[in-house]
């Protein structure tokens, strides 16, 4: 289950609502990363996207799925 206080701090410390979106799309990307240990694929698929749409997130995001493997 999400951490709801840390969803809340990121969007209080967000300026616009584009910077909210970007926030929490940061966080489920990464939750999701951690909880998959790395692995791109079943990031994507827990979160209902296509694999390349992740890694483009991902990329623009600058977040590496290496940091979330074993």
């Amino acid at each position: 289950m999400p951490d709801l206080k840390r969803i809340k701090e990121l969007l209080d410390n967000s300026d616009s609502l584009e910077s909210k979106v970007e926030n929490f799309e940061i966080y489920l990307i990464c939750e999701a990363l951690e909880k998959t240990k790395g692995v791109v694929t079943h990031a994507a698929e827990d979160l209902k996207v296509k694999r390349t749409t992740l890694i483009e997130k991902m990329r623009r995001y600058e977040i590496n799925a290496n940091n979330y493997r074993e």
